[in-house]
């Protein structure tokens, strides 16, 4: 199923066209809107009229996750404060990150979230409850997909104790939520003596702020169940951006409407189909704070062509940089 077939089942030629038309614009907008952009482009000896097609990517800059973390929020932001929608700390692998977001960059996310939930199988008859605090963005993003799908959403907050009530009056056939928080949930349902299979829950939706989570092995308690991954570390700022059309797999189509994606080998040159290299990420219409040649440390393998349907490129997640 398709939240967006025109999107994503584009042609792979114009896709790359509309990225090269959107990349010149994301690196003007970063270079000219923040502080740490223009002066990262100014050392590189680059600017964005020096961009025209994809492929001139290469002649950016990296940024890594230590520089995110080190280098003051205001210095990635585009914009003051008070034009801004949403501010968000995001906790994840590396500690807290906070986020900004503008009215566009939350219409991006949802887009996104709803193309990775649609991919999952939910629909408008589907009852889900996601695991959480409603401070964290990417736990919204999901709260308004959900929404927009028109399945019933059933938000279960961070408080343990009324998880079990919730559980037991809604009927819930899918749960959302990092693999702590549903593991802690089996915690409580164990403690009155059941476990998940004593509901109708077909469906886990698992966030993960980290890579570590991503590629720690599951529960065997959980095999029975459809399993689909989401990426949602909070250097990414939502958990859309990779979507997963397998359940059970760390295999992803990323959204290359919104965000170029390089495959590198330790050498910089771009991996072919089947090889493996650090994921780099750039965001292509991110207004509050764009993203240019993001260092991931996600080792991911280039796959082919998807019986899915979707020409987006595809990944899948095989380890963690060594620099990281």
């Amino acid at each position: 199923m398709f939240a967006n077939p025109q999107v994503e089942t584009m042609d792979r030629a114009q896709l790359l066209l509309l990225q090269g038309q959107k990349l010149s614009k994301a690196v003007r907008w970063a270079q000219e809107k923040t502080a740490f952009f223009h002066e990262s482009l100014v050392r590189q000896g680059v600017s964005y009229t020096d961009i025209e097609t994809a492929e001139d990517i290469r002649k950016l800059p990296f940024l890594t996750f230590n520089q995110l973390h080190a280098v003051p929020m205001l210095d990635f932001s585009t914009m003051p404060l008070s034009s801004m929608l949403r501010l968000s700390a995001l906790r994840g692998g590396k500690g807290a990150l906070t986020r900004l977001y503008t009215n566009g960059d939350i219409a991006h996310d949802i887009e996104l979230v709803t193309r990775c939930l649609v991919s999952a199988g939910l629909h408008r008859a589907a009852v889900a409850g996601w695991l959480g605090s409603g401070a964290d963005s990417r736990l919204l993003d999901i709260q308004y997909g959900l929404e927009f799908v028109g399945a019933t959403v059933v938000p279960m907050g961070d408080d343990c104790s009324a998880w079990q009530p919730l559980l037991e009056g809604s009927h819930l056939d899918t749960l959302a939520g990092a693999p702590a928080r549903i593991r802690e949930l089996e915690n409580v349902l164990a403690a009155g003596g059941e476990d998940l299979s004593a509901y109708p829950v077909n469906r886990l939706i698992l966030l993960h702020d980290s890579a570590a989570s991503a590629l720690a092995p599951l529960p065997k308690a959980w095999s029975s169940l459809k399993i689909y991954h989401l990426l949602a570390l909070p250097e990414f700022g939502t958990p859309g951006i990779f979507l997963p059309c397998e359940a059970g797999r760390l295999a992803f189509h990323v959204a290359e409407d919104l965000y170029l994606v390089e495959i590198l080998k330790a050498d910089g040159s771009e991996t072919a189909a089947g090889e493996t290299g650090e994921l780099v990420l750039t965001s292509l219409e991110a207004q509050a704070m764009p993203l240019l040649r993001l260092r991931t440390g996600l080792m991911v393998r280039k796959l082919g062509a998807c019986a899915c349907g979707r020409t987006g490129l595809r990944v899948e997640l095989t380890g963690i940089s060594a620099a990281e």
